[in-house]
C-alpha cells in the first residue's frame, strides 16, 4: 500500500511574526517511511495546491541545477 497521508494547519510562527499554512506528507512504502515539509505564508491556500506549487518549484529548480552542473 503505497498512499501518503497529508496533515495541515494554521500556525503562528514567532520567527516570521505572521501565520504559515504548514503541510506535513507522511508517505510509507513497506517498512520505509518519507516525510517531507511544506509551508507558505498565504493560508488561503488549500493543502494540496500548495504540495502542487511545492513540486512546481522543484522541477524548475532542477532545470536550472543541471545545464549549470553540466557548463561548470
Amino acid at each position: 500500500m503505497n498512499e501518503t497521508q497529508v496533515y495541515t494547519a494554521i500556525v503562528n510562527s514567532a520567527h516570521f511574526k505572521r501565520d504559515l499554512r504548514v503541510v506535513y506528507l507522511v508517505k510509507r512504502c513497506g517498512s520505509k517511511v518519507e516525510t517531507d515539509l511544506v509551508f507558505s505564508t498565504d493560508t488561503s491556500l488549500d493543502a494540496m495546491t500548495l504540495v502542487t506549487y511545492d513540486k512546481a518549484r522543484f522541477q524548475i529548480g532542477f532545470c536550472f541545477a543541471m545545464p549549470s552542473s553540466f557548463w561548470g
